[in-house]
């Protein structure tokens, strides 16, 4: 079987619905002495690909 990769990149220009308009925020913490690092990124969830189910649309469409 092929697969096909549709994903779209996220990063600072996704966009997301204009009607939430969130931009996707990325921090990043490091620390020394060692090297750690945690990143936390807030975004919209309809940002980006995703899929949706027919409940989406629908009140007696399928959900996940």
């Amino acid at each position: 079987m092929e697969l096909i990769d549709l994903t779209v990149p996220i990063g600072p220009a996704t966009y997301s619905p204009p009607s939430v308009n969130k931009p996707i925020e990325v921090n990043v913490t490091r620390r020394t002495p060692g090297y750690w690092q945690v990143t936390q990124a807030t975004m919209a969830l309809h940002a980006g690909s995703h899929v949706d189910f027919t409940k989406h649309f629908d009140e007696n469409g399928e959900t996940a």
